[in-house]
């Protein structure tokens, strides 16, 4: 994508005070709205965001594009089976409810809370976090699944 490109989606956007990286992905010193677009998906290739990444209420069914740090991520609402492509590291809160997720594999290293209810989850393998840190449907069985399989796995 040429350096034109990018300028004229970042404008369509309203994305503002960023830099084109030379690998074409851009940081973002701001805060990234993209949220009720349509999306089928997301139109750059982020790399780190300062504020926060809001791609809500879209039609996304993958993450590529999304930053690799940012201060507050929100995917949620979309068509999402899976976290691959989503961001690493979140300093705040990383949002993923309401999308079809199984598991939790490719979540964020590092985050302060992590939301994914009202997904029609089968565990939450793959979860990198403390489980007080965790806001899902039925936690107590999803805790208790996710400590048995552990268990049994170390068997």
């Amino acid at each position: 994508m040429s350096e034109e490109e990018i300028h004229k989606i970042c404008i369509e956007y309203n994305i503002t005070n960023y830099t084109i990286n030379t690998d074409d992905s851009i940081d973002v010193n701001n805060n990234v709205k993209l949220s009720h677009k349509n999306l089928n998906k997301i139109p750059l290739q982020f790399r780190n965001v300062s504020g926060f990444f809001d791609v809500y209420n879209n039609n996304l069914t993958s993450l590529k594009g999304s930053p690799i740090k940012c201060g507050y991520f929100n995917c949620s609402r979309n068509l999402l089976t899976s976290l691959e492509y989503g961001p690493k590291e979140v300093i705040f809160q990383y949002d993923c409810y309401h999308n079809l997720l199984k598991n939790l594999q490719h979540s964020p290293i590092t985050f302060d809370w992590l939301s994914a209810f009202s997904n029609p989850l089968e565990s939450i393998d793959g979860y990198n976090g403390s489980l007080d840190k965790l806001d899902i449907d039925d936690k107590k069985k999803m805790v208790r699944k996710y400590k048995l399989n552990s268990l049994i796995k170390k068997i």
